[in-house]
């Protein structure tokens, strides 16, 4: 909820259309330094809907009313000039998580023979 960059600045290669799809009548010009405030767009209510608590299941494929994509959740910048920290930052939660489950019993609410699997680049469970 709360990037470690609240804000990036970038200098923008070509000119930029900004608006919605119905009203592009605007162009930010080639050259110009701009900045793209990370933490105001997580709080966006037109994008998250209920931005102030922590819902990670809003991130789920299934969601059907999100309007959530690679633009609208950058917690780590995007692209070729993204935080340098990103692999850190998973590694810590994946730290986190494994101190988690050393320390409580974890028990799936599916039974093993309905749990669907799925061969591809890395094994993955598909429940449903």
């Amino acid at each position: 909820m709360c990037p470690s960059a609240p804000f990036i600045a970038r200098r923008l290669a070509e000119d930029c259309p900004v608006g919605d799809n119905n009203n592009n009548n605007y162009v930010i010009p080639a050259g110009v330094d701009v900045f793209i405030m990370i933490e105001q767009m997580h709080y966006n209510r037109e994008v998250f809907a209920d931005p102030n608590h922590f819902r990670p299941e809003r991130f789920q494929p299934s969601e059907s009313d999100t309007k959530i994509n690679a633009g609208n959740y950058v917690p780590f910048s995007a692209g070729p000039r993204g935080c340098i920290g990103k692999r850190f930052a998973v590694m810590q939660e994946m730290i986190v998580l494994s101190k988690i489950l050393l320390n409580f019993s974890i028990e799936s609410l599916e039974p093993l023979d309905s749990i669907k699997k799925s061969a591809e680049k890395a094994n993955r469970a598909k429940i449903g």
